[in-house]
């Protein structure tokens, strides 16, 4: 019956249907953000989900969900939420379908409710997991084009000062006891002193003013060495109570630098090179055209027939020394080419180095009359029978030292120029070029075995010259595996040395040819008498060198009556008679000579080559005779032969 209301009347009391609540239930079911699967353990199927894509009571739950023909991980007769009811676990599941295609799920809740039924939910988290696995590798190739990159970064808090950084960067700073987090005061032992003070200037204004840099600076690591870096740093855009949050990064860039510095260097070498040869050719020009204009005008003069008779003999002399002159700038050129191309020949064969060096002396005695007024000129003999043979190039070894003897005499106006063995040893020889010219300034002295170096360059230089004889003296040194070097004051002088390996094994295996020329040298010589009979100053003086280096006296007569009345008072083992003299010939003097001292030896040496010349010389009654020019070799072994003394 109904119950009184208190507004008076009947109020009819309403209870809702049994159906509706159970709408409502699956109302809320439905509306479940993660699925659920009410499971009937016995008959392995879904009898209530919210997922749409499953129909309740049809088929297998094993089937709906992962597509598979049987129960899912069946061990030991119990399917896998029979076995998680039992353990009563949460895991994440792996489970693969029929198709092979697999699918991850994580296992939310798996709970018995009755003895047959058990409320599962699931949650697929494949794309969580490959998201994840994106990430990491992500992370790791990040980390790899850091270590490729030599570049890692960092990130400074002032509030708590403290660095973090990435792993990369105690590799960059070769410190794997970097502390975890360093302050701001590590880097102190790290910057080079003379760049600490940028860097700090940098980190203050970054600090305190959030204005960011990029700059480069040296650090000095802990095992001694330097390392260049270069530092980036943007601050936040916030600023905090103790300044800025900075972050950055730092990269090693000393591989950068060098190649900046090899690309600079040979830049300049090129700009250096460039200019150098241009300068060079100027040079070469300069020499080559300046011989030529002596050998095409003087040409030209005679050609034209009013040149004066008695000039063409002194027209023809400057001829001549041009046309040496320009040989000489030829065959340098060709020889720092073959140099250069690593081309140079060598021809080794085993010889005394005192008879090279007295040729060379005696060669120059006669050649540099003029400026021997002025100056010093001797030679030092090696004299050591035992160590003065050389198994070398001898026509090379003869260039380079007339290389630096042309120096010597170029730039020694007055003093002395010395010459010849400073050192011997059983392995190698030391041999020197001395002078006391102009010497060569300290900064130059590197340069002047340079190819198109001089120690006086541009068109202002006092001394002429291409510049090739020292880098040929250098390059051929090195052929014969030898070496050159200098020792020079400015103004005071220069002494060049000349190292060459002796090659004692070559000289003891040529029949001991050495030993042969020891035993030569170490007979005492005889000293004898020669009188000369010469009118050239120049022949004179060569006479005299090679009698002088041979241990003989030498006295010489210009006017042939004067030699004869010599003769008649003083005794005399050997003549050396010249064909032209003033007053009266050599032929003439010699019949003379023969008339009256019959066992007194004469050798004639003339310039009159010709086979009526020499048969003329012998009707005369000379013993010998010798074609001018005559080499140092031939000389010594006539004087030798004739004064028994042995070749």
């Amino acid at each position: 019956m109904p119950r009184p209301s208190a507004f008076g009347g009947n109020m009819k009391i309403y209870k809702p249907e049994k159906q509706k609540k159970q709408m409502r239930a699956d109302d809320l079911l439905d509306a479940f953000p993660v699925n659920f699967y009410v499971i009937d353990l016995k008959q392995k199927k879904i009898v209530r989900t919210n997922d749409v894509n499953v129909k309740t009571g049809e088929e297998p739950c094993f089937k709906q969900l992962f597509n598979k023909k049987g129960p899912c991980g069946v061990e030991n007769g119990h399917c896998l939420c029979e076995q998680l009811v039992e353990t009563g676990c949460d895991d994440e599941l792996v489970i693969e379908n029929e198709e092979g295609r697999r699918r991850v799920f994580l296992k939310v809740n798996v709970k018995q409710v009755t003895e047959d039924l058990a409320v599962a939910m699931f949650i697929d988290i494949t794309d969580k997991l490959t998201t994840e696995k994106m990430w990491h590798e992500s992370q790791e190739d990040f980390c790899l084009t850091q270590e490729i990159a030599r570049i890692g970064n960092w990130k400074y808090d002032p509030e708590n000062n403290t660095l973090h950084w990435s792993k990369q960067i105690p590799y960059i700073l070769n410190d794997n006891e970097i502390p975890v987090h360093p302050d701001i005061q590590y880097f102190k032992k790290l910057i080079a002193e003379e760049h600490f003070a940028v860097f700090e200037n940098f980190v203050n204004r970054a600090l305190h003013k959030g204005k960011a840099f990029e700059h480069q600076f040296i650090i000095k690591l802990s095992d001694k060495t330097e390392k260049w870096i270069e530092i980036i740093c943007k601050p936040d855009k916030k600023r905090g109570q103790s300044g800025y949050f900075l972050r950055g990064t730092i990269q090693d860039i000393t591989v950068t630098k060098r190649i900046e510095e090899e690309l600079k260097s040979a830049k300049q070498k090129a700009e250096e090179s460039d200019r150098l040869k241009s300068l060079f050719l100027a040079n070469t020009s300069h020499e080559i055209r300046t011989p030529l204009n002596g050998i095409l005008g003087f040409s030209n003069i005679i050609c034209s027939g009013d040149a004066d008779p008695e000039q063409l003999a002194y027209f023809g002399k400057i001829i001549q020394s041009c046309g040496q002159r320009l040989t000489n700038v030829i065959d340098d050129i060709v020889d720092i080419s073959l140099i250069q191309s690593n081309q140079l020949k060598v021809d080794f064969n085993t010889f005394d180095i005192d008879e090279l060096l007295e040729e060379l002396f005696v060669f120059y005695r006669a050649q540099e009359t003029v400026k021997l007024q002025k100056i010093e000129f001797k030679v030092s003999l090696c004299g050591n029978s035992s160590f003065r043979v050389l198994h070398t190039d001898k026509k090379r070894l003869i260039q380079v030292l007339k290389n630096l003897l042309d120096n010597a005499f170029k730039f020694t106006g007055e003093g002395f120029i010395r010459f010849g063995c400073f050192s011997f040893s059983e392995n190698e020889m030391v041999l020197f070029v001395e002078d006391s010219g102009i010497g060569i300034e300290d900064e130059k002295i590197n340069m002047v075995f340079e190819a198109f170096r001089q120690a006086q360059e541009g068109f202002s230089r006092q001394y002429e010259g291409t510049g090739l004889g020292l880098p040929i003296v250098s390059g051929i040194m090195k052929r014969l595996g030898g070496k050159v070097w200098v020792e020079s004051e400015a103004g005071k002088g220069s002494v060049f040395y000349v190292s060459i390996p002796r090659n004692e094994e070559e000289i003891l295996s040529e029949n001991d040819r050495a030993t042969q020329l020891e035993s030569k040298k170490e007979e005492n010589p005889v000293r004898k008498k020669i009188v000369s009979f010469e009118d050239d100053p120049g022949s004179i003086e060569y006479l005299k060198s090679v009698v002088n280096l041979m241990g003989h006296e030498i006295i010489n007569f210009e006017h042939p009556t004067r030699g004869l009345e010599y003769l008649r008072e003083n005794p005399a083992d050997l003549i050396l008679m010249d064909v032209r003299l003033p007053g009266m010939n050599g032929l003439e003097a010699t019949r003379i000579i023969k008339s009256e001292f019959p066992n007194l030896p004469v050798i004639i040496q003339t310039a009159y080559t010709m086979r009526s010349d020499r048969e003329k010389a012998f009707q005369a009654g000379c013993d010998d005779y010798l074609a001018k020019p005559v080499s140092l070799k031939a000389l010594r072994g006539k004087i030798n032969q004739f004064t028994r003394k042995v070749n």
